[in-house]
């Protein structure tokens, strides 16, 4: 019996799934080669301006899967027909090399590199909402993937001053939120007449032109800061919202909150962190700290921090 694979079928497997259109199609090789690279690209494709938004993945998502159709397609009608169809262009090696493609990419999220989209505009004007963020996993201690929570490990990473982190937040393990590390363990972190105090020292910079909130269409103070060498950029309101009342988080005695100034001292195997959107912000003011082993990883793409 000779058989060749049907092209059509070839076409939408590789519209759905590049490398099983590949492997249905006859090339087995070419598909694993394919699948690596395109699990090894994770980490470039956000560079790229254009795919900085959830329209833009959608975007590249239809031009790749045409692309890869229209390839199985081509192949499927070259193919030299087998004298016996091999049993990895059958519907059970198509399953099973659906199963290893998934694990693949899972266990590649799950340690080295996932993108995740910024829910709000707490981190604006560094990460807006809606933009596609690249996280790097590797050394911190939660394993998390398509937003589940497989457990945890321990970490060997330490996050940085002035970094910004995914984190799973106190009280919302089912979450992923994304903020910016302004205190280490043993810090002392003032927040006075809305600026920023980092072992007494100001980081408050020189004023910048306003910023144009696009939900509100207001705009809005823009203020440099600084962190070390980190150079970034912070929003204010003109007359800011009265700030909720904090939690009753651990180590809430290492804090001292008064009408005009908040003060704590980090503790041991904790961050404080903060929104760079100030006023507009959820985070370490209301929460308290966060655990070092609640760190998903550090956003390396997808962010307009200066160095």
């Amino acid at each position: 019996m000779n058989w060749k694979p049907n092209k059509w079928i070839a076409a939408v497997l590789g519209f759905v799934t590049g490398p099983i259109g590949l492997l249905y199609a006859g090339f087995p090789i070419l598909a694993t080669a394919i699948a690596l690279l395109l699990i090894a690209a994770v980490p470039f494709s956000t560079a790229w301006s254009w795919s900085q938004s959830q329209n833009g993945i959608v975007i590249f998502k239809i031009v790749f899967g045409i692309a890869s159709s229209t390839l199985c397609f081509l192949l499927a009608v070259r193919s030299a027909p087998h004298a016996q169809r091999p049993a990895y262009t059958r519907w059970y090696g198509l399953i099973v090399g659906g199963v290893i493609l998934t694990a693949l990419v899972g266990l590649f999220r799950v340690f080295f590199y996932e993108t995740y989209a910024a829910a709000s505009t707490s981190m604006a004007p560094s990460a807006y909402g809606g933009r596609i963020l690249l996280v790097k996993k590797f050394g911190y201690a939660p394993l998390t993937a398509f937003s589940l929570n497989f457990g945890s490990t321990g970490a060997f990473r330490m996050a940085e001053r002035g970094d910004i982190v995914a984190f799973i937040p106190p009280e919302r393990r089912d979450q992923i939120w994304v903020k910016r590390v302004v205190g280490l363990p043993g810090d002392t972190i003032t927040y006075r007449d809305r600026h920023l105090f980092v072992n007494g020292v100001d980081t408050r910079g020189a004023k910048r032109p306003d910023f144009l909130d696009d939900d509100t269409l207001t705009f809005l103070a823009r203020y440099e800061e600084k962190i070390g060498t980190r150079v970034y950029d912070i929003l204010l309101r003109e007359q800011a919202r009265e700030f909720p009342q904090p939690d009753a988080f651990p180590f809430r005695d290492r804090c001292t909150y008064r009408d005009d100034e908040i003060a704590c001292v980090v503790p041991p195997g904790n961050y404080y962190l903060l929104g760079d959107n100030r006023d507009n912000s959820l985070d370490s003011r209301t929460f308290g700290f966060v655990r070092a082993d609640a760190i998903v990883g550090k956003v390396v793409e997808g962010s307009h921090d200066r160095m």
